[in-house]
């Protein structure tokens, strides 16, 4: 289980309204330094806001850059039916995933990210589908992430969640696979 502070998320300057609402959850009313679960962080407000909170625990950044991955990965075959012979979305994701791991240098990630980048433009300009393109989009978000961008791993699962027609059951599934990664992942075990 991963755990953060309020005083760590404070740091940040967090919008008002998930703000209130986070300490309103826990029953304060001001930040401290008090362990927080990063699944009750989920649970009181959404992936969008939790995506938003790991960036007071970037010493996790692995953990949310597969996240990102998972996000992309789980809505890749919308673009993929639409652009069967275009690998370069889930070319990126592998070569990300294989970076996580060791497998793969920054170099690689950058070459992959090139190609993705291309595939979206591809897919904005051919107008193939909203869904498509934001399929794609996720993917291209999976590279922010490992880069370093904290925005990207939530922009990931925005681009997942618009690129299904059933965006309540794109929340649910990103949900649960949070929390199985949550649970799985030491609290010691950041990058």
């Amino acid at each position: 289980m991963i755990y953060t502070t309020l005083n760590k998320i404070r740091e940040h300057s967090p919008c008002v309204s998930s703000w209130e609402k986070l300490l309103e959850s826990i029953g304060k009313t001001k930040a401290d330094g008090d362990p927080l679960a990063m699944v009750h962080i989920l649970n009181a407000l959404n992936v969008q806001d939790f995506f938003w909170a790991t960036r007071a625990l970037p010493e996790f950044k692995k953990v949310w850059v597969g996240l990102a991955c998972d996000m992309a990965e789980h809505v890749l075959p919308i673009f993929e039916v639409k652009h069967p012979c275009d690998k370069r979305p889930r070319k990126c994701i592998e070569v990300i995933r294989s970076w996580l791991i060791g497998g793969a240098t920054i170099e690689e990630v950058r070459d992959a990210a090139y190609a993705a980048y291309a595939a979206r433009a591809a897919a904005d300009v051919a107008y193939a589908t909203r869904a498509a393109a934001y399929a794609v989009r996720a993917a291209a978000c999976v590279i922010r992430a490992a880069a370093g961008d904290a925005y990207a791993a939530a922009d990931a699962a925005a681009c997942a969640t618009d690129a299904v027609d059933d965006a309540y059951a794109e929340r649910k599934w990103q949900a649960a696979r949070i929390r199985e990664v949550l649970e799985a992942t030491p609290e010691k075990g950041g990058e």
